[in-house]
This record gives C-alpha cells, sequence and structure tokens, in this order.
C-alpha cells in the first residue's frame, strides 16, 4: 500500500501513513506466508485449518519476528486450537498461554495495532470469561479500527454472553 502510495504520489499526513504499515513486514515472503495462514483460518473452519494456519504464521513470524499483525493471528489461531480443539486440560493450558503471549507481544510491537487487541480480548473471553477484560480489549480494538470486523463479532460475542442483548446485535449489524 505505500509503494502504491508512493507511485501516485499521493501525500498522505504522516499519521495516516504509519497506519498502512502498522504491524505489518516489508518482508515479501513473511507476508505471502502470513496470507496463507489468514486463507487457512478463514476458509477451513476446522481443526486441519487451524493448524494449517498456525504453521504458516509459524512460518511468518521466524521470517520476520516482528511482524505485530502476524503475531496477533497466531494468538487467535492458538486460542482457537485451545477453547475448540484441544481434548486435554494442560495443553489447552499451554496453548492459551502461548496465544497471550502473542497478543501481549503484538501489541508491545505495535500499540496502536486494534487487531492485537482484539486477538486478546478473544483468548481472555474463551479461556477465562474476564469478561471486563475481555470487552476493555475489544472496546480498545474498535476505537482503533472502527471497521474491523473481527473486533465488532468479538464485542458482539462479548455483550451476547452477557444478556445485553440490544447492544450485541447492534455491534453484529455494524459488523
Amino acid at each position: 500500500a505505500t509503494a502504491v502510495t508512493d507511485a501516485l504520489e499521493v501525500q498522505l499526513v504522516p499519521t495516516a501513513k504509519a497506519k498502512v504499515a502498522l504491524g505489518g513486514t516489508q518482508n515479501p515472503d513473511a507476508y505471502d506466508a502470513y496470507l496463507r495462514g489468514m486463507n487457512q483460518l478463514n476458509n477451513h473452519p476446522d481443526e486441519a485449518g487451524a493448524r494449517s494456519a498456525a504453521a504458516a504464521l509459524d512460518e511468518a513470524l521466524r521470517l520476520d519476528p516482528g511482524f505485530a499483525l502476524a503475531y496477533a493471528a497466531r494468538s487467535r489461531v492458538r486460542s482457537i486450537l485451545a477453547n475448540t480443539w484441544a481434548n486435554e486440560v494442560t495443553l489447552a493450558e499451554k496453548l492459551n498461554a502461548e496465544a497471550r503471549a502473542d497478543a501481549d507481544r503484538a501489541i508491545q510491537l505495535a500499540p496502536l495495532l486494534g487487531a492485537a487487541y482484539e486477538a486478546r480480548a478473544t483468548l481472555i473471553w474463551g479461556s477465562s470469561l474476564n469478561f471486563a477484560a475481555a470487552e476493555a480489549d475489544a472496546r480498545r480494538a474498535i476505537e482503533l479500527e472502527p471497521g474491523s470486523l473481527a473486533a465488532l463479532r468479538t464485542f458482539s460475542r462479548i455483550a451476547a454472553s452477557q444478556r445485553r442483548t440490544a447492544e450485541a446485535l447492534e455491534r453484529a449489524a455494524r459488523a
């Protein structure tokens, strides 16, 4: 996106240009691995798809250890694996701890990356049912990325699980 912007000689204010690169990578192989992981995550909603997504995201992070968006995505994948597919408590706990470390690392690398807060909200909601903490992260994600489908969906699920139906439906409709 930055290259296209520069090629078109469009002048962005510094904060807008920074948001284009927020949490991203300059490594095309890492970005390719990230896209493969996201494809698996979004188009194969089963355990094999989640494991394939995790492997691709591992590759992206091996290629670029500073790729915050990949940490956020891997956090979501690990959370899904832990809370949907893990058949042992110790495995679920291990995956949730790794997911938490990934979300925290994404936030550390890119404190303005909404996807990082959404990933942590998903993890907290799914693993501990700490609704207040999960909602705070979901609200932060929406504040940073108001049009994020994932953040709006996560907030909707958190509100619904607390029987705040009108608020859940409003966020779901926005998503």
